[in-house]
């Protein structure tokens, strides 16, 4: 599959994810396919930008060990971003954690860094990845907690989940600085993804 046709497949399916989790009698069954939708996305990225950058390959299974072990801790003790559980909606999970969201934040990251490549020093590319990173959080929260990807004991995240966001994204933006994308897929995905959140927040309809 071309890298262009593979971005239209995308945002062809992510509105009409959209239209479906808007649309009451459609959400049970757009829902269902969620974890199969997402895993697709993120697992066929991570498999193009690494097929074509080799040198990739480490930086992205550290990240990966990093995110996913803070979503591990987060998610046990409620240290680092609060106390919140996930939901099935996200597919199986290991230690209360489903494995996907790691490959959700190395994808992102990877869109972050695309966005600010022109960014030569080091330290300031991480910080204004680590700045559209919890942007994008802000985005993602009310949708996720609304179509119980996951839930907060005390309803909402606490003003430092977005803290925590930062700080993780900030070290695994630091951890990815080596990347050097060859095109636009995985900046044009995430806007995509940020664009999906955002219809979902003016749209989604409890």
């Amino acid at each position: 599959m071309k890298k262009t046709t593979f971005v239209y497949t995308i945002g062809i399916v992510l509105f009409c994810g959209v239209i479906g989790l808007t649309i009451r009698s459609l959400r049970s069954s757009f829902l269902t396919l969620t974890p199969f939708v997402i895993s697709v996305i993120t697992l066929l990225i991570l498999f193009l930008e690494t097929k074509e950058n080799k040198n990739l390959l480490f930086p992205v299974a550290i990240t990966y060990l990093i995110t996913f072990i803070s979503e591990v801790i987060g998610v046990n003790t409620g240290f680092i971003y609060g106390n919140y559980e996930y939901s099935t909606r996200l597919g199986p999970k290991i230690i209360s954690t489903p494995p996907l969201i790691g490959f959700l934040w190395v994808v992102l990251l990877l869109g972050s860094l695309n966005i600010f490549k022109d960014q030569k020093h080091p330290i300031i590319k991480s910080l204004c990845v680590a700045s559209l990173m919890t942007a994008i959080d802000i985005i993602i929260e009310p949708v996720a907690i609304k179509l119980d990807f996951w839930s907060w004991f005390g309803k909402n995240p606490p003003l430092y989940n977005y803290i925590s966001w930062f700080l993780v994204s900030f070290i695994g933006a630091l951890v990815l600085n080596g990347y050097k994308p060859k095109d636009n897929l995985s900046k044009t995905v995430f806007w995509l993804i940020a664009i999906f959140f955002f219809l979902l927040n003016l749209t989604y309809i409890q």
